[in-house]
C-alpha cells in the first residue's frame, strides 16, 4: 500500500511536471535556436551587404578614378603616334604625372601602369613597353576577350621573395590604331582592403569568377578557391544558411556583386564560426537548467512522499492494532491535516469500545452460539453438496494469501475462476439473463485462457451499437461454451497469435447475429459436412460437436426453428460458428 501511493505521487509528479516541463522545454529550445538562427542569418548577410558595399565603393572609385586618362584623348594619340615628337612628350609627361597622382591620392591603388606594344613610346613611370606583345602577363591571360574592362587577380611582389595575389583592374585603351594596343592596370591594396572589410569577427572571402580568393579575413585561406560550386555561366547567386568552413559548421551568406561597368562578378562569402557553436552552449545550458530543476523537484517529492508514507504506516499500524483488539496505541500523531483527523477518530472510537466492552461481549457471544449453529447446519449440508459460498470464502482466502505473497499472476486466477463458478453456479437452473452478462462471463473465461495459454488466445468483440447490451435477454451459458470449442479445437496447434473475434450485429429488424470467429487451422469441406449433421442430428460420436449441439437445440426449444447454430470455416483460414436469435421490440429475445 505505502508503495502504492508513493508510486501514484511519482506518477503524478511525471505527468504534471516532468512531461510539461520537458514538452515545454523542447518547444522552448525549439523556437529560441530558431529565433537565434535567424538573428545570426541576418547578421552574416548584414556583414555580407557592408562587404559588398565597401568592395563596390571601391571598385568604382577606381573605375571613375582612371576614367579620365582611359578617356582623354590627347593620351589615346599619344599611344597611338607612329612619330615621337615634342608635343607626344609633353603628353607623355602628362600622362606619367596623372598615373603618379592618381595612385598617391587613392588609397586603394598598390600599383597603376600602362602597358603598350608601341616601340614609338618611350617608357618611363607607370608606362611599360610590351616587346613581345602582353600573352605572357598574368592580367592579359584572365581577360576576357572582345571586353574593354575586366576585373582579375594578379600576383604582386610584396618584396624580393613574396608574392601577394591582388585585385586588379584591367582597362583596354580605346587608341583608334590597329597595330598597337594600350591597357591601364590596377592593382588594389590587400591592406586597403582588410582595413576597410575587417570590422568583426566574421570570416570572409572575395573572388572574382572562378579565379581564387584575392581577400580572406584569414592569411592562410588566400588564393585558395571559394568552398562552394558556383555557376560563373549564371546571374546573381545568393546563399544563407549552414556551410562547412575550415572543417565546421559555420552560418553563412553569400552572395553576388555585380561591379560598375564591367561584367565579371565578384562572389562574396561571409560566415559565423560560433554561431552554431554558441547555439549548442545555449541548448545545453538550457537541459542542464532543466535537469536541475527537475532533480531539485524529484528531491523534494522523494521527501515529501516519504514523510506521507510514514505517518500513512503510523495511522495503519495503529488502526491494525485496533482492528485486533490491541488498543494501546500511540497517543500522538504529527501533522495538521486529514490523517490527524482520522487519527483523532479512531482514538474516540477506541475509547468507546473501552466503555462498551462489556456489552460487546455478551453481544459477541450471542453471535458465537448463532455461527455454531449456522456451522452446525453447514456441515449436515456439506454431506450432500458443496455451499457456493464457502467455496467462494475459500478461493478468496486463497487468493489474499497469494496478494499476501506477492503473486498477483495466482491471485488473479482464483479471483477469475471464482467469478466464472459464481457466474455459472448463480445462471445454473435460470431462464434468462442479459447479454451484458453473458459477455463478462465470456469474457472471464477468455481472461482465464489467456493465463493459461498467454499469447496464443487474443481476442476482440466487436458490438452494435443498435444493441442494448443490458436490455437484451438471452438463455445464460449460451456463448462460453462456442468461445471454448473455438480455443479447443480451432486454435489446436496454434503455438501465437491465436486470435478470437465476438462479434453481435443486428440484421434488419427482427433478428440479432452473434459470430464467433478464430484464426485457425480451418476444417475441410467433408470433416465441415460431418460437423453440421452432428450439430443437427447429435453426433455423439464427435466430442467436438456435443457442446455446439447442445446449444442449437437449447436456442430450437426456446425460440423456434428458425433460429439457432450455424458454422462456416475452410482450411487453414479459420472457423465461424454463427448463433442467430431473435430481437423483440423491447429489445428482448
Amino acid at each position: 500500500m505505502l508503495r502504492s501511493v508513493r508510486r501514484q505521487i511519482m506518477y503524478i509528479f511525471i505527468l504534471v511536471t516532468v512531461i510539461p516541463v520537458l514538452v515545454v522545454g523542447a518547444i522552448a529550445v525549439s523556437v529560441l535556436k530558431k529565433q537565434m538562427r535567424e538573428r545570426y542569418e541576418e547578421q552574416v548577410e548584414a556583414e555580407n551587404t557592408r562587404v559588398k558595399s565597401i568592395l563596390f565603393d571601391i571598385t568604382l572609385s577606381m573605375y571613375n578614378g582612371c576614367e579620365p586618362i582611359v578617356t582623354w584623348q590627347a593620351y589615346r594619340d599619344l599611344l597611338s603616334t607612329e612619330d615621337f615628337s615634342k608635343s607626344d612628350k609633353t603628353n607623355h609627361d602628362s600622362l606619367t604625372r596623372s598615373l603618379a597622382s592618381l595612385k598617391e591620392n587613392t588609397a586603394a591603388i598598390s600599383s597603376i601602369a600602362i602597358y603598350t606594344d608601341n616601340p614609338n613610346i618611350p617608357e618611363g613611370t607607370g608606362i611599360s613597353y610590351m616587346e613581345n606583345h602582353f600573352e605572357d602577363q598574368e592580367w592579359y591571360q584572365n581577360t576576357r576577350n572582345g571586353e574593354w574592362s575586366n576585373w582579375t587577380c594578379t600576383m604582386v611582389p610584396l618584396n624580393p621573395t613574396q608574392e601577394a595575389l591582388e585585385l586588379t583592374l584591367v582597362r583596354r585603351i580605346n587608341i583608334g590604331s590597329s597595330r598597337y594596343e594600350a591597357y591601364l592596370v590596377m592593382t588594389v591594396s590587400t591592406s586597403y582592403l582588410r582595413n576597410r572589410l575587417i570590422k568583426t569577427n566574421s570570416f570572409l572571402l572575395a573572388s572574382v569568377d572562378a579565379l581564387p580568393c584575392f581577400f580572406s579575413s584569414e592569411y592562410r585561406m588566400m588564393e585558395t578557391d571559394m568552398p562552394f560550386e558556383k555557376d560563373f555561366e549564371g546571374g546573381y547567386y545568393s546563399y544563407r544558411g549552414s556551410m562547412d568552413i575550415k572543417g565546421e559548421r559555420a552560418m553563412t551568406c553569400i552572395t553576388t556583386l555585380l561591379p560598375y561597368k564591367v561584367s565579371n562578378k565578384f562572389y562574396i562569402l561571409s560566415s559565423d564560426l560560433e554561431a552554431y557553436r554558441q547555439m549548442e552552449r545555449f541548448s545545453l545550458l538550457f537541459v542542464v537548467l532543466v535537469a536541475i530543476v527537475i532533480a531539485g523537484t524529484v528531491i523534494v517529492i522523494i521527501l515529501f512522499s516519504s514523510y506521507l508514507s510514514d505517518r500513512i504506516l503510523t495511522l495503519r499500524t495503529a488502526m491494525h492494532q485496533a482492528s485486533m483488539g490491541d488498543y494501546n496505541i500511540i497517543d500522538e500523531f504529527r501533522g495538521e491535516d486529514e490523517l490527524t483527523d482520522i487519527f483523532s477518530d479512531l482514538m474516540t472510537m477506541v475509547g468507546r469500545i473501552h466503555d462498551k466492552e462489556a456489552e460487546f461481549f455478551e453481544g459477541r457471544i450471542k453471535e458465537q452460539k448463532l455461527v455454531n449453529k449456522q456451522q452446525e447446519m453447514e456441515f449436515k449440508m456439506l454431506s450432500s453438496q458443496i455451499n457456493p459460498h464457502f467455496l467462494y470464502n475459500t478461493l478468496e482466502t486463497i487468493r489474499m494469501q497469494a496478494i499476501s505473497s506477492r503473486n498477483r499472476e495466482v491471485a488473479t486466477s482464483i479471483m477469475l475462476l471464482a467469478d466464472s463458478m459464481h457466474y455459472v453456479l448463480e445462471n445454473t437452473g435460470t431462464a434468462l439473463t442479459t447479454l451484458a452478462r453473458e459477455l463478462e462471463h465470456v469474457k472471464t473465461y477468455l481472461q482465464i485462457q489467456k493465463l493459461r495459454f498467454r499469447d496464443r488466445v487474443c481476442w476482440d468483440f466487436y458490438l452494435d451499437e443498435t444493441v442494448d447490451m443490458n436490455r437484451f435477454v438471452i438463455l445464460p451459458l449460451l456463448l462460453q461454451p462456442v468461445v471454448e470449442n473455438a480455443i479447443v479445437h480451432g486454435l489446436e496447434g496454434k503455438e501465437e497469435k491465436g486470435h478470437i473475434s465476438l462479434i453481435i450485429e443486428r440484421e434488419k429488424e427482427d433478428k440479432i447475429i452473434i459470430t464467433v470467429k478464430d484464426n485457425g487451422k480451418g476444417i475441410g469441406s467433408e470433416k465441415l459436412e460431418q460437423l453440421g449433421r452432428s450439430i443437427r442430428e447429435k453426433g455423439l460420436d464427435d466430442s467436438s460437436s456435443i457442446g455446439l449441439h447442445n446449444i442449437d437445440q437449447r436456442v430450437k426449444l426456446f425460440y423456434g426453428e428458425e433460429y439457432g447454430l450455424t458454422i462456416t470455416s475452410e482450411l487453414f483460414k479459420g472457423t465461424c460458428v454463427s448463433l442467430v436469435l431473435p430481437f423483440g421490440e423491447d429489445g428482448e429475445g
